[in-house]
């Protein structure tokens, strides 16, 4: 299915905000006038993309001007930041509906969370072609719930996963990675409490991640499997949305009393806010596909 946006000519809007210190390529969905919209980073400035339906997550291919994204109507679209054009990938039913998206890092293929039922109780990551004319392929089959999926280098896929929610009291979620041609999986953390929003660091060294295991959401990184675990913010804020620049600097977002904040943290530890595109009141799902 596919629909052309007819107050577009293009998808940009003609209003563009900066938003100093983000790289290019970097993609968030930000609140302004009581509406979400994605925006991307081109030319340094960030750039509202126009969308059929108010979107919940998003994930941005920076080569190829696409934005992936499931609306408030549950499918999963594809819309082009050039021409406007957005068209239906998979199509939301009583039987299953969709979260997450994330394209693989060279674009060949479309990661989404399919849902059973429409719940979160039961999920498992599915694959599409980037065209979407295949039917998704399954990608991992744990049991419980799977979540978050990010493609790292090396043929590796990112993603946190469910362990338990009733019998232990308390959600534990844990970050796990599975490489895609040998189909092995293994669990990267374990903090016994949540731990979500998996990154890999450009090099492959780090795998940065956001955690409430001390308390207040965090964010952590770690080698590896049964490597220590390094907490590396602190105070009494919520950081989430790890995304990481080709240098290593980190980008998060802030929700401290003060508001939302836009931070990085260079490679020596420094941190400092960034200016909040104009009139964006607040924003998540931030990415960086450089």
């Amino acid at each position: 299915m596919r629909k052309t946006l007819a107050l577009f000519s293009v998808c940009f809007a003609t209003a563009v905000a900066a938003a100093e210190g983000l790289p290019d390529g970097a993609l968030f969905i930000g609140l302004k006038q009581g509406v979400w919209k994605p925006y991307v980073l081109s030319g340094g400035q960030a750039r509202p993309v126009a969308t059929v339906v108010e979107p919940r997550t998003a994930t941005y291919d920076a080569k190829r001007g696409l934005v992936a994204y499931v609306g408030a109507d549950n499918h999963l679209h594809e819309v082009s930041v050039t021409d406007g054009q957005d068209r239906v990938l998979l199509t939301a039913n009583r039987q299953k509906a969709f979260t997450q998206p994330a394209y693989a890092q060279d674009g060949s293929q479309l990661f989404v969370v399919e849902m059973k039922e429409g719940a979160s109780a039961d999920t498992e990551i599915v694959a599409i072609a980037n065209k979407g004319a295949d039917p998704p392929r399954p990608v991992t089959r744990q049991p419980a719930a799977q979540f978050e999926p990010r493609a790292a280098r090396d043929g590796y896929l990112l993603y946190s996963s469910v362990s338990c929610v009733l019998g232990c009291g308390r959600i534990i979620q844990e970050i796990w990675r599975k490489h895609l041609a040998s189909d092995e999986a293994e669990q990267i953390t374990l903090t016994n409490s949540i731990a979500r929003q998996p990154v890999a660091s450009a090099d492959g060294k780090w795998i940065y991640f956001s955690s409430n295991r001390a308390g207040h959401y965090h964010l952590w990184r770690t080698a590896g499997a049964g490597m220590p675990l390094e907490q590396i913010t602190h105070g009494h804020v919520a950081d989430t949305s790890p995304a990481l620049d080709r240098d290593g600097n980190l980008y998060f977002v802030r929700h401290a009393d003060q508001g939302t904040r836009l931070m990085r943290r260079t490679l020596d530890g420094r941190e400092r806010a960034l200016a909040m595109p104009a009139d964006v009141d607040d924003l998540r799902n931030l990415e960086i596909n450089p």
